[in-house]
């Protein structure tokens, strides 16, 4: 692996971690502070961070030059939304496997805080991939992934 790859990676970690913690403070404000419901909630937290991963993907990770914005921001989009699609029954599922909270160190955290941080480890590595493959393809290092894809699938 090249130094680019390496770095363009580490950027992608940097704005996976603040996305999501956009996302996981979306879904806590819209479920206990609006009192919507967990997974409603959970739809709302990934509209609104899909247009800001998709802003934070392209000016700082991947640093696309793509003039056609709506293109790629579609391409984006939808990659992001079959990922949704994995993140929402993900989370339904924990939430019907995993209902009360947790005590550690004499502090209680929410199990719903819980689910979605490990529901975002999935979305994170799955959304580095399409991005890499479909969206931003014309960038560097594509090829690390088509080959991959192209031997293992």
């Amino acid at each position: 692996m090249n130094k680019e790859f390496i770095k363009e990676t580490i950027r992608y970690l940097i704005v996976g971690i603040i996305t999501t913690i956009v996302s996981i403070l979306l879904l806590l404000i819209f479920y206990n502070v609006c009192g919507i419901e967990e997974n409603i909630s959970n739809i709302f937290s990934n509209v609104i961070t899909i247009i800001v991963a998709y802003i934070l993907n392209r000016m700082v990770v991947f640093k696309s030059k793509d003039d056609n914005v709506l293109v790629e921001s579609l391409r984006f989009a939808g990659s992001r939304a079959i990922v949704v699609i994995i993140d929402i029954i993900l989370f339904f599922i924990l939430t019907k496997i995993i209902i009360s909270d947790f005590s550690l160190f004499s502090y209680t955290i929410d199990h719903i805080l819980i689910i979605k941080i490990i529901v975002n480890v999935v979305v994170i590595v799955l959304n580095y991939i399409f991005s890499k493959v479909f969206v931003f393809k014309n960038t560097k290092n594509a090829w690390f992934f088509h080959t991959f894809i192209v031997k293992f699938a």
